[in-house]
């Protein structure tokens, strides 16, 4: 589609969806930040608590790790991805 030879109704219509588009990924991007700070709050417990303190086990604690790096890595990559489409500095 060119975008230069649009009508104002089909800008507003392609409009409507973009920003339901991007406040979807808002949304999804505040929740992963939200589940990153809980397990980064969850592993700095589990590393501050006495090795004789059995409510984190070793599994537990790389399976959060785990995940906190996934979660940065598709936050990274949604990062980079905008910069890209868009051409700004993430």
């Amino acid at each position: 589609m060119n975008m230069k030879n649009i009508t104002p109704l089909e800008r507003a219509s392609l409009n409507a969806t973009i920003h339901t588009a991007r406040m979807a990924l808002c949304e999804s991007i505040q929740e992963m930040v939200q589940t990153m700070i809980e397990l980064q709050v969850l592993i700095e417990d589990a590393e501050k608590a006495p090795p004789e303190c059995a409510m984190y086990d070793p599994e537990m604690l790389a399976k959060m790790k785990e995940e906190e790096r996934s979660i940065m890595k598709t936050l990274s990559n949604i990062a980079s991805l905008v910069e890209t489409q868009s051409g700004i500095c993430a």
